[in-house]
């Protein structure tokens, strides 16, 4: 059902940060010990990755990451993605030092977790957006209604982002005939909001 694709593709985004982040962490330790991988290390790294990666959940879920399709990522994504990251690092660390007050883990290999998580995970979201862009071509400027014009039958006002819209929009550049006209699109959801789609 659509629903169960929905609740898939949510569930996708929110492993691959996951994933993301944990290899963020792997890297901030390497790059603390001068690009040196040691098994002790890395074992002392594990009850820090567990806890972070436990937090981040529920914190992406609250701030929709899990909701966002990255091909169409905006400033304000972006700063969500800043926001998960801080807030995860930052309950986390807290959470170990409770724990066992960090021990084996250099008191700088958070600071360089979080610089290299916002690296990775914004500059993916990115590259995916420009490689999307780079696929598909704007849409015919006909499809779109100039300001000022007048009232036609055959222009629609688009309801919800998603992947029908990007479907539905996609098959007007490419089919239509000069016989439907898009006046814009209404985003009903905080994350659909100050985007851009094809030029809209």
């Amino acid at each position: 059902s659509v629903s169960a694709v929905a609740i898939g593709q949510r569930l996708g985004r929110l492993s691959v940060d996951l994933v993301m982040l944990a290899a963020a962490g792997v890297t901030a330790l390497v790059l603390r010990d001068n690009a040196t991988l040691e098994l002790q290390d890395l074992t002392a790294l594990v009850p820090y990755l567990l806890a972070t990666t436990l937090v981040a959940v529920p914190i992406s879920l609250v701030l929709g990451l899990d909701r966002a399709f990255w091909r169409f990522s905006a400033l304000s994504d972006f700063a969500r993605v800043v926001a998960w990251i801080a807030l995860t690092l930052t309950i986390g660390t807290v959470a170990v030092f409770l724990y066992n007050r960090l021990e084996g883990i250099s008191r700088s290999v958070p600071i360089l977790h979080g610089l290299v998580a916002v690296c990775l995970l914004i500059g993916t979201r990115i590259a995916v957006r420009a490689l999307h862009l780079s696929r598909n071509h704007k849409p015919d400027p006909r499809l779109i209604a100039q300001p000022g014009s007048s009232a036609r039958d055959d222009c629609v006002l688009i309801i919800g982002m998603n992947n029908l819209t990007w479907l539905f929009l996609r098959a007007l550049s490419e089919l239509d005939q000069d016989n439907v006209r898009v006046a814009g699109i209404f985003a009903t959801t905080d994350t659909g909001r100050r985007h851009t789609v094809r030029g809209y």
